[in-house]
This record gives C-alpha cells, structure tokens and sequence, in this order.
C-alpha cells in the first residue's frame, strides 16, 4: 500500500503548531507551547511579527534536546536551499516581500528565467550572496536562551499561522542536518546547498535517513519496497493534542490507550 508522504511527515516530525481535529482554523500547539496571537503578545498589532515560545526537553531521535536555534534553521535552510519547485517558496513571499517566489531572485532576477537546475549561484556576487542570506536570518531569529524563534514579515500574511502547521514547517536538527550533509549555516557557503535536485540529496544521508521529534523513529526504509517506523517512547507529548483525541503508548507488555473526554 501506497502512503501519502504527510502520514509520514506527521508521525516522524512535528510542526510548531498543528491543525485542530475537525476546525481548519483552530489551532493546537506542539514544539511551541502555545499557539502565538494578539492576546497573548505572540502576534504583533501590525500582524507583521510572530513569536514562538519552543517548548522545552524535547529530544530528536538520536536524543539532542532542541532549542531555538534548531527550529530557525530549519526554515532558513529550506528558503536558501530554493528552487522555486520547491515548496518552500510558500514561505519567501511572506517573509521576503510581495513576488518573491524564489530567494535567487534576491540575488539576480534574471536567474529564475531559467529553469531551475540551469540556476548556478557560484558565480554571483559574494556580497549579494551574503546580504540575501543574512537578510534571510534577520526575518527568522533564534534566542536560545529565551527559548524564542521570531518571524518578522515583510507584510501582512493572514495564513501564515495555517502555513506553520502543515508538514513544511517540520522541524530538523541543525547538528544533524549538517553532519549528514546539509548547509552549515555559513552565509558565506549556502549558495553550494542552492537548488540541489532530489537525486543530489539522496547521495547523501539526507535522502536516506530522518531525524525529527515525532511519536515514530524511521527504523528502515528500502526504496520503493518498505518504510518501517518504530514507537519513540521518549515522545515529549503525555497527554491528547484535544478533547476526544487518544494517545497510543506502546510497551512490551502491553498498548494502552489514553482518551480526554
């Protein structure tokens, strides 16, 4: 049986905030430990600031606590890897200003008349590369010791909160990413990580291996043959996302179910 890539998405990584069962406008928090608005300071008057408060000892699979810094590079990461056959490009307008669908346009608009595996950024100017990229980490701001990732917006953008909750805003380890190869978070380097096709991705660990914070660890995965997941059973969540919502704990023994009236 064929699987959406959402259902693995959403067991082997989680989103800041996720959807409500049943009310595509009603939120619930997960990594943040609260779902950011204008009553609770999270959401700035002029709608152009977000706040995200990261929920503490969470652990990724291989144990690493994330903080701040982890959930900032990761959407970073995704807008300067580009491409705009990626999705990520949901997250540039928002972020970078009204048209933007693609951060190379940044550097050179006549880059993305090209298609995209023709883009070469090695041979743009080092101080446009450098200034597109910082201009990337002013828009999203880690503080660690805060425990607060900050989104500034170029304008206005009502659905970012519903952006935030799909399966593109899953959060990575940077430690992890990096060693499997992935952007160092050099601005002096990203323009190497920039629009990588899918077959460069999977020559390295990236393309083979997963590492989130979701209830599941990938165990296994044979191309086109088997995906086998395994129970996290240090899971940070302990009680159900909603009212009527049930947890699965797996043990040896025993699965037991956990339900909120």
């Amino acid at each position: 049986m064929k699987l959406p890539a959402s259902r693995l998405f959403f067991n082997i990584y989680d989103s800041l905030i996720f959807f409500k069962e049943g009310d595509p406008n009603t939120f619930v928090p997960q990594l943040a430990l609260e779902v950011p608005s204008t009553e609770n300071g999270g959401i700035s008057g002029d709608g152009r600031i977000y706040r995200f408060v990261i929920r503490p000892d969470v652990r990724f699979h291989n144990g690493a606590l994330l903080n701040a810094e982890d959930v900032a590079y990761t959407f970073q990461r995704s807008i300067l890897q580009g491409g705009s056959n990626s999705p990520q490009w949901l997250f540039t307008e928002p972020l970078l200003g009204v048209g933007v669908y693609d951060v190379a346009q940044l550097v050179d608009p006549e880059l993305v008349d090209k298609p995209d595996e023709l883009i070469d950024l090695g041979e743009a100017e080092p101080s446009k590369l450098e200034q597109v990229c910082l201009n990337v980490k002013e828009a999203i701001q880690a503080d660690n010791p805060s425990r607060t990732v900050t989104f500034r917006l170029a304008q206005p953008f009502a659905p970012f909160l519903s952006l935030m909750a799909t399966g593109y805003g899953s959060i990575q380890s940077k430690e992890w990413v990096i060693e499997n190869g992935g952007w160092d978070g050099d601005c002096a380097t990203w323009q190497q990580y920039y629009g990588r096709s899918y077959e460069q991705i999977n020559q390295t660990p990236l393309g083979a291996s997963a590492m989130g914070t979701g209830p599941y660890m990938l165990k296994k995965w044979e191309f086109g043959k088997e995906i086998v997941l395994q129970a996290n059973e240090s899971y940070w969540r302990r009680e159900p996302a909603w009212p009527g919502a049930c947890l699965l704990y797996t043990s040896d023994a025993a699965d037991d179910l956990l339900c909120v009236d």
